[in-house]
C-alpha cells in the first residue's frame, strides 16, 4: 500500500507540494520553468539551498 494515501498523509503531502511550487515560482535567480527548477534542485545542492533559504 502507498504510505502517502494512509490516514491524512495525502493532504499533508499536497500542502508540502504546493508550498514547494510556490517557492520555485518566487525564486528568480535561475530563469527557467518549474520543471527545470525542480530538476536543478535535484542535481545542485547549492541551488536547493538557495530555494529553501527563501523560506526564512
Amino acid at each position: 500500500a502507498c504510505r502517502i494515501r494512509v490516514d491524512d498523509r495525502a493532504e499533508v503531502f499536497a500542502r508540502i507540494r504546493q508550498m514547494v511550487l510556490n517557492l520555485l515560482k518566487q525564486e528568480k535567480s535561475f530563469k527557467a520553468g518549474i520543471q527545470r527548477k525542480r530538476m536543478m534542485c535535484a542535481m545542485d545542492q547549492e541551488y536547493l539551498a538557495t530555494v529553501l533559504g527563501s523560506l526564512s
